[in-house]
């Protein structure tokens, strides 16, 4: 049980959830409105982000399944593999077309 003031893994992973949602959503429609090629498969991306925070999510209470630790490990790599690589790309593009 937690202590007071501490935050549970499923709490903590609903957080990320809605936080990721809104940030991709915000990111997507740049995307659009840049007509970024590549859309699809950076959308893809971002679902297989959220797709990994519920399945987190099912498994959180489960003292079998991934600590915290794992799956912070795995959300972190995640993201930083996707900026490095992906939101990169996006960026060069939108600099391309002269945005910012």
């Amino acid at each position: 049980m937690p202590r007071k003031g501490e935050r549970t893994s499923a709490e903590v992973l609903a957080s990320l959830q809605a936080y990721a949602e809104t940030h991709f959503r915000s990111e997507e429609a740049l995307m659009a409105i840049h007509a970024f090629p590549a859309l699809e498969m950076h959308q893809s991306e971002h679902q297989t982000f959220v797709d990994a925070i519920l399945r987190f999510q099912r498994l959180a209470d489960d003292p079998q399944a991934n600590t915290p630790q794992q799956m912070t490990a795995y959300l972190m790599q995640w993201l930083m593999a996707h900026i490095q690589r992906s939101d990169r790309v996006l960026a060069a593009h939108i600099r391309a077309r002269g945005g910012e």
